[in-house]
Order: C-alpha cells, then sequence, then structure tokens
C-alpha cells in the first residue's frame, strides 16, 4: 500500500517515517461536540433574569420558566461536550465553521423560545419569533411590555445582549481563540482589535459593558426608573430596540421636558455608539482621534446625520402639525434611530409620518451602521464602496482608459485597497438583499396588507431595526411571523453564511460517512512507506 492510497487526513507520520492511521474528532462529531458548548452556555444566560426575583419578589412565579430550561440545556449541552472531551481535536475543515455558526443560531433560537411559551403562553411561531427578534437585536415585538412580567422585559435584554456583541464573541472571551477568530469573522465581523481574538473580544466586552453602565446611570439621573434604565441601556447599544414600555422612549416624556430632552440625547448617543465599528471605539477611547476621522464610514456618517436629519425635521414641521421645535427633536430622534438600526420612537406611530419619511427610513435601515457594529444593514462600507465605484467607473472612463488607477477606502486611519473583486463581492450581496426583501414583501402583500407596508415590515425586519408600520403583532398571520423571522436571521448572518452552510452541510455529512467507514478498515494499521 503506497502513501496515496490512503487519505491523509487519516495518517500521521513520526521521524522514522512510519505512517499511522490516526482517526482524531473531525466533521460531524466535533461539530457536536461545540455546540454543547455553546447550549450549555445559552443555558447559563437563561438564568440571569432570574435575579430580578430577588427585586421584585412578585415575580418568584415565573422562575420554573426559565431555570427548567436551563438545567436542561446546561445538562444537554455538557452531554454533548463529552462527544469530544477526550482525543485528539482536529481542526475544523473549510465550511464546517459556517455549518457550527448556523447551528448555534438556529439551536439558541429554539432553546430560547422555551420561556416565551410557558412564562407568556405564547404558541410555537410567536415564541420563535419573539426569540428571533431578540437575537438578532431587531425589536420588533408580539407582545405588550405595559403587561409583560418585568423578567420576561429582562429576558428579552439578555438576548439582545447577547446577539448584539455576537455569541460567538462571548465564548470567544472566555476560551481559547483557537477558533474563535474563523467563527467570528464568518458572524460577520472584522473587528479584531488586538493580534489575539480572545483579548480581542474580552476588550470589546468591557467597552460595551461600561456603555451600559454609563448608559444607565444617566437614565436614572435623568429620572427614568433603575429597571428601565438597566433595559433601555442594553438594547440602545445593542441597537436592538427592545422597550420595557409600550409607547418605546415616547412613555417618558411625563418626566418634564429637561428630563424627557436628556433621555432623548442618552438614547441618541448610544444608538449612534452602537452603529460604530468597535475598532472606532478602541481608537477613540486611546485618544488616536486621526483614526476616527479618517474613516470612510465615520464620514459616512456624518454625512447622514447633517443631510437627513434637516430634511426629517422639516418634513414633520410642514406636514404634521408639530411646531419648529417639537419637530426638529422628533425629527433628529427618529433619523438617528432609523440610520443606527435601533428601532426606538418617540412618535406614536410610524405610519402616520409623512410618505416621504417612510421612504427616507426604508432607505436609512436599508444601509445600517458600520461593519463590526451591533446595527444590522447593509453596512456604510459596502454603500461607500458602492458610490466610489460609480465615481471610479465615471473616472475612469472620462480619462479614456490612458492610466489604471489603485482604488482606496480610508479605514480606522489606513488606507484599504478596493479591488474589482471586493467591489463586485459589495454590489452582489446588496443585490441579492433586495431581490430577497422583494420576494418576501410579495409573500406578506398575498397575506392581505399594501406592498408599500410590506416593503417597510421587510426591510425593518432585514437590517435588524424593528421599527413597525403595524403588520407585527400578537394576531399577525403566522405566515407572515415566520416570514419575517426567516428575513431576521438572513439578516443577521448576512445571507452567504446561511446558504453556505446549507450547502456545506450536505457535502459534511457525505463526506463523514466515507471518512468513517475507511477509518474503520485502516485503524489501528501501521504502514511503512
Amino acid at each position: 500500500m503506497t502513501k496515496k492510497q490512503i487519505d491523509t487526513e487519516l495518517i500521521s507520520t513520526d521521524n522514522f517515517g512510519i505512517h499511522k492511521v490516526n482517526v482524531g474528532i473531525y466533521g460531524v462529531r466535533l461539530i457536536i461536540g461545540y455546540l454543547g458548548i455553546f447550549i450549555a452556555f445559552i443555558g447559563m444566560a437563561m438564568i440571569l433574569p432570574c435575579f430580578v426575583a430577588i427585586f421584585y419578589p412578585e415575580e418568584k412565579i415565573y422562575l420554573k420558566d426559565f431555570l427548567i430550561p436551563a438545567g436542561g440545556s446546561i445538562i444537554v449541552g455538557l452531554l454533548m461536550y463529552l462527544f469530544i472531551i477526550r482525543g485528539k481535536k482536529e481542526k475544523l475543515r473549510k465550511g464546517e465553521d459556517q455549518v457550527l455558526l448556523v447551528s448555534i443560531w438556529v439551536i439558541s433560537i429554539l432553546i430560547s423560545s422555551i420561556p416565551f411559551m410557558t412564562s407568556m403562553n405564547m404558541n410555537f411561531t410567536q415564541a420563535f419569533f419573539e426569540s428571533t427578534s431578540g437575537l438578532t437585536t431587531t425589536g420588533l415585538t408580539v407582545i405588550n411590555p405595559d403587561t409583560t412580567p418585568k423578567m420576561v422585559l429582562m429576558y428579552r435584554s439578555v438576548l439582545q445582549f447577547l446577539g448584539g456583541v455576537g455569541l460567538i464573541l462571548i465564548i470567544t472571551a472566555t476560551i481559547s481563540d483557537k477558533y474563535g477568530l474563523k467563527l467570528y469573522s464568518s458572524e460577520g465581523h472584522n473587528d479584531k482589535l488586538l493580534p489575539n481574538m480572545a483579548k480581542s473580544a474580552r476588550l470589546i466586552l468591557t467597552i460595551y459593558v461600561t456603555y451600559i453602565l454609563a448608559g444607565t446611570v444617566l437614565y436614572s439621573l435623568f429620572g427614568m426608573p433603575i429597571f428601565d434604565a438597566i433595559n433601555h441601556s442594553i438594547s440602545a447599544i445593542a441597537t436592538g430596540g427592545f422597550s420595557v414600555r409600550n409607547a418605546s422612549i415616547g412613555y417618558y416624556e411625563y418626566l418634564g421636558p429637561v428630563r424627557y430632552m436628556g433621555i432623548q440625547i442618552v438614547t441618541m448617543i448610544l444608538m449612534i455608539l452602537g452603529a460604530t465599528n468597535f475598532l472606532i471605539h478602541a481608537n477613540l477611547l486611546r485618544g488616536k482621534f486621526k483614526n476616527v476621522f479618517k474613516n470612510s464610514e465615520t464620514t459616512y456618517t456624518i454625512f447622514t446625520i447633517l443631510l437627513f436629519a434637516p430634511i426629517f425635521s422639516i418634513s414633520l414641521y410642514l406636514s404634521s402639525g408639530y411646531d419648529l421645535q417639537e419637530a426638529i427633536k422628533i425629527g433628529v430622534f427618529q433619523m438617528v434611530s432609523a440610520y443606527s438600526t435601533t428601532g426606538y420612537q418617540i412618535i406614536p406611530s410610524i405610519a402616520a409620518m409623512p410618505t416621504l419619511l417612510i421612504g427616507i427610513t426604508v432607505v436609512l435601515m436599508a444601509v445600517g451602521g458600520a461593519t463590526g457594529s451591533t446595527s444590522g444593514g447593509i453596512k456604510q462600507y459596502r454603500m461607500v464602496s458602492f458610490f466610489k465605484g460609480i465615481y471610479w467607473e465615471f473616472k475612469d472612463r472620462l480619462g479614456k482608459g490612458r492610466y489604471a488607477d489603485t482604488h482606496f477606502m480610508t479605514y480606522a486611519g489606513k488606507y484599504v485597497e478596493l479591488t474589482d473583486k471586493n467591489r463586485k463581492e459589495n454590489n452582489d450581496f446588496i443585490l441579492i438583499l433586495i431581490l430577497i426583501a422583494v420576494v418576501a414583501s410579495l409573500i406578506i402583500t398575498a397575506c392581505g396588507y399594501t406592498f408599500g407596508d410590506a416593503i417597510f415590515e421587510v426591510f425593518s425586519a432585514f437590517t435588524s431595526t424593528g421599527l413597525s408600520v403595524g403588520i407585527t403583532s400578537p394576531q399577525a398571520n403566522p405566515i407572515v411571523l415566520w416570514t419575517l423571522s426567516l428575513i431576521m436571521f438572513l439578516g443577521r448572518l448576512e445571507i452567504y453564511a446561511v446558504f453556505i452552510s446549507v450547502f456545506n452541510a450536505v457535502g459534511l455529512v457525505r463526506t463523514d460517512l466515507k471518512t468513517f467507514f475507511k477509518s474503520r478498515k485502516l485503524k489501528g494499521k501501521i504502514i511503512k512507506i
């Protein structure tokens, strides 16, 4: 037998040229083992809302709704980890990282749905929708926060915390980064702040938690109850938009104009921070302001706010009967909420806004925040690439092809080359997102809604914004809720990872079966070449 006849993944070589069959842990078994770690982690996270019962004793009746599924998840997760606790763990092969990533998200959503069903008597469709909305930091909801137990409200915020910072990053912050970077990149992030991914994850978590604490303190100083302050701070920095009040941030108008204005300003700051790349946060905290402003996405953000905030304000002033001061306050807030894909509101109804603003809101939601941020959408980096590509195309044509420029974008103080391949990938992503949004909108339209309302709701779900024109409700058709759930999921994982993982999963099972039977034949044999 020659070396070529043996799968190289199944053999190892010693210093004497002896090739020995070596069956390590790989493929489906490895994925199941790693998946167990995340399932156990989700179970532990499910315990966190239970601490609410310490401060609100009447909430103790809901403890079983969280502790039972939490305990079950931890036990199942640890049992699954036993699959790989012994033996040599092989590297994740090509495509397996995306299969693991999507599996983590799907199972996390399923497990996280259980407390909604047991504590709120939701059906599976509603619970799955609410869980998906939380983990994807969308904020669309089928419950009335004013009548919902505080433990459930805190649970929704915990889900947005986990989804906003990234499920993968949470684990990477506590374990070796041997596979963390690959998984985290597959989740749509590129914010490796330090050479070591685990240290980078801890830095991001530190920044994240610091902003939440600062937001909680500031909210409290302006009169917001501490429970409300914690939840709104988490959801704002996660650009999630879940509120503990049915009227969202608009509820706190009762505190008076000065305090209400303070709450609005704190919320806008948190939303903008959430929509900013964590690499920019790191540079900001280190005092590297040149890197903060020498960044295409920072320029895009400033330009967007300066352009659309006045348009929102003037349109509300001319069309909605608000005085100028009120129109400016509402206009700026709603514009930032849409641009950051947070979804908080201080206006009674989104559907009541002027048609022009509803259209602009769809555009702002579609673009979203920066890459490596907690916000959703196409992302500003792709849009800058798109517009620069148009400019470069005109410039090249006007130059009659006499010279070829190398095209760059600024990113955190550095010039990054933008190749034709990069531009094509960005443009393809934009086109695919729009096509999927149109198809989803047609499905919802078939359920009896206007296409205009459907396209708004779909883009709100696709970009994890959470603003609604009234389609999302407990009475919504299950087809609508499942369509929006799928759209939220695709939007959070940026489409490609989901589709690729499906194809990889089929190939992975086929390859593993083939490798398994081959290893059974070769196991224990020593072959000298």
